[in-house]
């Protein structure tokens, strides 16, 4: 969330002589500042510091709420500390917090109950092949529970065991679909078995790559003047031009 405070008496006697508050200017300022924050923020998932495999859809996640001079019932002026502008990411469809959220200040990810609580790290060949490809329809578990295989699992010490196992499974006629076993999630065709994802571990540890907030650092003091001055200026050139 970004504030805006500050009392400048030569733009509020400008502004007021105008017909204007120094909430008006205000305003401006700190949407200009969001959209900016937006912007930068955008730029940096592109700059190559992270696989940005959807970029429409992840960056398509970045919003901006506006700020407004006006309380909701719009016949209350806000109090210039009280406007502020959010710049967020939504959380997903399914209500759980996007990745860039998770991506933002590290922690540990953990497994679903769709894969028995393990983590379902996705290997190349569940993106097509291409590391920088999202994963494949057929691959996702949030649209296809796999099947558990636990004790088959256990009795195969290694995923070498376990892909043996499956493709053992697969030529006896198992039904085409994802099935996992302790440590992978394999896909099964009617010609082949492909290890898909590792599901060796019930959290993984997600490093922090803070893009957003070294974008929001970028808006100092000094940049907020300068957006109070345009946001000034664009009330006072609007008398100019009636």
């Amino acid at each position: 969330m970004l504030q805006y405070s500050d009392n400048r008496e030569a733009f509020e006697a400008a502004l007021i002589r105008a017909g204007y508050s120094l909430q008006d200017a205000g305003v401006i300022a700190i949407n200009k500042a969001a959209d900016v924050t937006a912007v930068r923020y955008k730029s940096a998932l592109s700059s190559g510091r992270i696989k940005l495999r959807a970029p429409t859809y992840t960056k398509g996640a970045v919003r901006i709420l506006k700020a407004h001079a006006m309380h909701s019932d719009k016949k209350r002026m806000r109090k210039m500390e009280n406007i502020n502008a959010i710049v967020g990411v939504m959380a997903r469809a399914n209500g759980q917090e996007h990745y860039l959220a998770t991506m933002e200040v590290g922690g540990e990810k953990k497994g679903s109950r769709k894969t028995g609580g393990k983590v379902a790290v996705p290997l190349l060949a569940a993106r097509g092949g291409n590391d920088m490809k999202p994963i494949a329809p057929a691959y996702r578990v949030t649209t296809h529970t796999p099947v558990q295989l636990q004790d088959a699992a256990r009795r195969a010490q290694n995923v070498r065991q376990q892909y043996a196992m499956m493709y053992a499974m697969a030529k006896r006629g198992l039904a085409v679909g994802l099935y996992q076993t302790d440590d992978a999630i394999f896909s099964v065709s009617k010609r082949k078995v492909r290890m898909v994802r590792k599901t060796d571990r019930k959290t993984i540890r997600v490093k922090a790559i803070p893009l957003f907030g070294e974008s929001v650092g970028q808006i100092n003091q000094d940049a907020m003047d300068r957006y109070f001055k345009y946001g000034a200026k664009k009330l006072l050139d609007k008398l100019e031009t009636k």
